[in-house]
């Protein structure tokens, strides 16, 4: 489908392409999680900004009418990488825009030249379990919140300062122009997500298929199947701080959850059970 986007102060506006000089391409599965999201053309154009932004995390939205094509899973998983320590940022950096063949800009993320990667030393839980825009179980990348232990909480809020001091310092090389720390923040979508007095969340995506599908273990180091009840799971995720996407004027890490160490509760009967007398 093509599109025509533009902003305005409550969201974004999403019409379908005429004349105008600007065109925006949304693949067949892009296009169900538009309309699924209540969006109609020429009836309900406005598109929320979380609808829009992970439409482009996913690289279902891209500028331009280009071809393209669906790729399918290969291989296995990969063993993660040895985890980046809490210690320092100082040799994080991010790369230069790359911008790829759907026109999604992203800019990878390293410590070093490897990849940034945490795990947590507590159990994580999830209020919701996996979803999409289309309540589709099936989907491929998915969205995975988790309530995370306080010092993972502080560590990422730690990297969400630095990802800020980060972006000011280089915005001429990565935005094309100097930015204020006031519009860096006004742009930066933190991994950390806020409401009100509820416990933040941390939010990471998860791949269900292909070489990077997320993969779950048992504390005896067996593989297993992903948890039948995720509210009531215990998670200790190993997590990979992949790259920087930009969109427009928004940008914000993507934090990918690589493999997750499950605890179930549970199942057996909860009542002592007594004999029969005789």
């Amino acid at each position: 489908m093509l599109l025509f986007l533009y902003e305005d102060e409550h969201g974004w506006i999403y019409e379908p392409h005429g004349s105008e000089p600007d065109v925006w391409s949304l693949t067949p599965q892009g296009c169900e999680i538009l309309r699924s999201s209540g969006w109609k053309p020429y009836e309900m154009h406005r598109v929320s900004q979380y609808v829009h932004e992970s439409l482009l995390i996913d690289a279902l939205l891209f500028p331009g009418c280009k071809k393209y094509r669906r790729v399918q899973p290969v291989g296995n998983p990969i063993l993660p990488d040895i985890k980046t320590s809490m210690a320092t940022f100082t040799n994080w950096s991010l790369a230069d825009v790359h911008v790829n063949a759907k026109g999604a800009k992203t800019c990878q993320l390293t410590s070093d030249g490897a990849k940034v990667q945490q795990s947590a030393d507590e159990f994580c839980t999830t209020p919701f379990g996996p979803s999409n825009f289309d309540k589709d179980p099936l989907a491929t990348r998915q969205n995975l919140e988790l309530r995370i232990p306080q010092q993972l909480e502080a560590w990422f809020t730690e990297v969400d300062e630095f990802m800020v001091g980060y972006l000011v310092a280089h915005s001429e090389r990565i935005f094309k122009k100097q930015l204020t720390e006031e519009q860096v923040r006004e742009s930066f979508h933190p991994t950390l997500k806020r409401q009100g007095d509820y416990p933040p969340l941390l939010r990471t995506k998860i791949n269900s298929t292909g070489r990077q599908a997320c993969r779950y273990w048992t504390a005896d180091q067996q593989k297993r199947e992903p948890p039948e009840d995720w509210r009531s799971a215990e998670l200790r995720p190993m997590l990979h701080l992949s790259h920087l996407w930009i969109m427009g004027r928004s940008c914000g890490l993507v934090v990918n959850a690589t493999d997750l160490l499950v605890q179930e509760s549970s199942g057996a009967f909860p009542f002592a059970v007594q004999e029969p007398s005789q």
